[in-house]
């Protein structure tokens, strides 16, 4: 006999792109809409009120990006009923900054999300798409992940020159292996000595949506933002330059298309947040540049591929970088 098929997990879902949109902004200038106020640093966003967001959802990708913090300070994305976890979402290092930042978010009571700020900004909530529980194999929206990790398929340092202000470059994902046919790809998009402006992040063939997927806000700025870019079936996206800069594209992976042969692996479980690790806590010295740290997921059951995280650089003794690998596998 046939053995049978493994139970999954609860919270099991599959990610469904939508159009990407602006839940909320809370600057006046912009008409202070789509958030309510829950106490003095805490404003809830209905995500089920979003545009061609399904009823049943039970997560949400957001971009939220911080403008013009009032000092150093930080936004915690939260399900909406839950207690304030010891997490981050976005973080502001200096008063004015404008920053943003992706997380998958679990949709809390009354199909919301809440996010604390812990210094005066104002924000802004872009809608990436949305997770919907499934009872079995499904065909569409499970992440592909890479055997690396990602690999990097577009930097224009090695051609010499980067994008112009205010221009559109055209990203092929069939370079790195991306097969046809896929509903989205998983990219970090970094850019370079950059310009001050926003970077938006769209599918080919439509027109550009009123969202941002990376900020800067000083001449010379380097900065990393990850990104789901809906493909409609295409290998490649648009990446809009408002400031200019140089420009970096790393494919982390793809969610299955509605051709794809059902299966499970894939799907993803929501969950509350979680800190993992704080090197501040360990009363060692800080990492060294150059070095490497393993540490396990806390995946609360077995046949996890991927983990969905937020990492925080904090208190830099110089430039640099961070790179998220799986373990036992070459950088």
């Amino acid at each position: 006999a046939a053995p049978a098929a493994a139970a999954l997990p609860a919270g099991a879902s599959a990610y469904v792109a939508v159009a990407p949109q602006r839940l909320a902004d809370t600057r006046p200038s912009q008409g202070a809409y789509g958030f309510t106020t829950v106490g003095s640093s805490t404003i809830r966003v209905n995500v089920l009120a979003g545009d061609g967001v399904p009823a049943n959802a039970i997560a949400a990708v957001v971009n939220v990006t911080i403008i013009g913090a009032a000092g150093k300070g930080y936004v915690t994305v939260f399900p909406s009923g839950e207690g304030l976890p010891t997490t981050s979402t976005v973080n502001s290092d200096v008063a004015g900054r404008t920053i943003a930042n992706m997380a998958h978010v679990k949709i809390g009571a009354n199909g919301s999300i809440d996010l604390f700020r812990s210094t005066s900004m104002n924000l802004a909530v872009d809608l990436v798409g949305v997770y919907v529980p499934v009872a079995g194999g499904v065909s569409e929206g499970r992440l592909t992940t890479l055997a690396s990790g990602a690999v990097r398929i577009f930097d224009t340092r090695d051609r010499g020159y980067g994008v112009g202000a205010g221009s559109v470059t055209p990203v092929n994902l069939g370079t790195a292996g991306l097969p046809t046919g896929q509903a989205a790809a998983l990219v970090t998009i970094t850019a370079v000595t950059g310009n001050p402006g926003y970077w938006t992040a769209y599918p080919t063939g439509e027109t550009r949506p009123n969202v941002s997927t990376v900020n800067l806000d000083t001449v010379g700025q380097t900065r990393a933002g990850q990104a789901i870019v809906p493909l409609n079936g295409l290998q490649t996206f648009n990446i809009y330059s408002a400031g200019g800069g140089h420009l970096i594209v790393d494919l982390v992976g793809w969610y299955t298309g509605p051709d794809t042969a059902p299966g499970t692996d894939g799907l993803f479980v929501p969950t509350s947040p979680l800190r993992l690790l704080d090197t501040r806590q360990l009363r060692t010295m800080a990492p060294w540049g150059g070095s490497t740290y393993e540490f396990g997921v806390g995946a609360p059951f077995a046949g996890i591929s991927a983990v969905a995280m937020n990492i925080t650089g904090t208190q830099p003794w110089d430039k640099g970088y961070v790179t998220a690998y799986p373990a036992g596998v070459t950088r």
